[in-house]
C-alpha cells in the first residue's frame, strides 16, 4: 500500500515536470514565431486597425497618428487635424528612418495575429515610385 502511494507520487512529479517542459517549449516556439513576423506585415495589420501609434524617427522627432498605407520600404501615417484645422496631416515615412513604433498592447498582439503581406501592388510600390508621383502631381 505504501509503495503504491510512493509510485503514484513519483508519477505525479514526472507528469508535472513534463507539463512544465512542454509549456516552456510552447512559449519558446511562440517567441520564435513572433520574431519571424516582418515589420511590413505588422504595419499592414496596424493600418487595418485604425488605431493611433507613436512613430519615433532617426532625427529624434515623433509622429502620432494612424498607419494609412504601407509600401515596400515606406508607410504613410495620418494624424488627426490640429485644433482649428479642417484637414489632417499625412506623412510618408521611409522604413529606414524608423527607430521605433509604440502602440497599445492589444494592437501589437493583433498586429502579430492578423499579419499578412497585404496587397501585391503595395508590396512592390517603393518609396521612389511614391515620390515621383507626388512630384508629378506637384503636391
Amino acid at each position: 500500500m505504501r509503495w503504491d502511494r510512493f509510485f503514484e507520487d513519483l508519477e505525479d512529479q514526472l507528469d508535472s515536470e513534463w507539463e512544465a517542459e512542454r509549456a516552456a517549449l510552447d512559449t519558446e516556439a511562440e517567441r520564435l514565431r513572433l520574431s519571424r513576423v516582418a515589420l511590413r506585415e505588422r504595419l499592414v495589420a496596424l493600418s487595418r486597425q485604425r488605431r493611433d501609434v507613436v512613430v519615433h524617427l532617426v532625427d529624434g522627432s515623433t509622429l502620432i497618428g494612424q498607419v494609412a498605407r504601407v509600401g515596400a520600404d515606406w508607410f504613410a501615417i495620418v494624424s488627426a487635424p490640429a485644433a482649428g484645422a479642417l484637414i489632417s496631416q499625412a506623412v510618408i515615412v521611409p522604413v529606414s528612418a524608423l527607430t521605433g513604433i509604440g502602440a497599445p498592447m492589444d494592437a501589437v498582439l493583433a498586429s502579430v495575429r492578423d499579419a499578412d503581406a497585404g496587397r501585391a501592388l503595395g508590396q512592390r510600390m517603393g518609396l521612389g515610385f511614391v515620390l515621383r508621383d507626388l512630384v508629378r502631381r506637384r503636391v
